[in-house]
């Protein structure tokens, strides 16, 4: 057992090596976005609230197809891909400048942030291992959920506005970090089950 644990743990370690080789490129980018998605400084949210707003109100006062939305999408991360090396080698270059180099600081929350990532994908690849395997072994549950979870998001769909729904999810998303590291997220599901025992109460009375 305690075998098969500190295999996992060796195989994590060389997965993180890997993924933080692969994006040190990307270095400035990510710890950039990193202290944006934790609002480092704290006035952060407001900011990024009205540029995701501004953002996606100007997509649905000009209302560009999927081909253009999906070709502009492209150019902005092509665009990225491209200039985003030339930043880290910039402010992260050593003396030779052929290798990308950060202090102590920078390279604890580097570290960080590409465990957060490659946490994110374990997830990711957990969740798809365990439909494959319940698709193998229960097929007719499979197919239940999956048929269920399908629907629900059609119904959703169909009573918001898909433009609206997608401007929910990407605030969501682009907020739940900062909510965590602060606290509030904490703070919120911590009032849940009193929530839930005050609803009981009231039923009962």
């Amino acid at each position: 057992m305690e075998g098969g644990k500190g295999q996992k743990s060796q195989d994590y370690k060389k997965d993180l090596k890997t993924l933080e080789e692969h994006l040190k490129s990307h270095c400035a980018l990510i710890l950039f976005l990193n202290k944006i998605i934790e609002w480092e400084p704290i006035h952060v949210p407001a900011i990024i609230i009205g540029i995701i707003t501004f953002l996606f109100a100007l997509i649905w006062y000009i209302e560009p197809s999927m081909l253009t939305l999906f070709s502009l999408l492209g150019l902005v991360v092509t665009s990225v891909d491209f200039l985003s090396p030339l930043l880290s080698n910039h402010f992260y270059k050593t003396e030779t400048g052929k290798k990308v180099q950060m202090n102590d600081l920078d390279e604890k929350q580097y570290e960080k942030t590409c465990s957060r990532l490659l946490n994110c994908r374990n997830h990711i690849t957990d969740g798809c291992k365990f439909l494959s395997s319940l698709k193998q072994d229960k097929p007719q549950i499979y197919m239940l959920t999956l048929v269920g979870v399908l629907v629900l998001l059609a119904w959703i769909g169909s009573l918001i506005d898909n433009l609206l729904l997608l401007y929910l999810i990407v605030l969501v998303v682009v907020l739940v970090p900062g909510l965590r590291k602060h606290g509030i997220l904490q703070k919120i599901t911590s009032k849940i089950p009193n929530l839930k025992s005050k609803i009981q109460k009231s039923k009962a009375n």
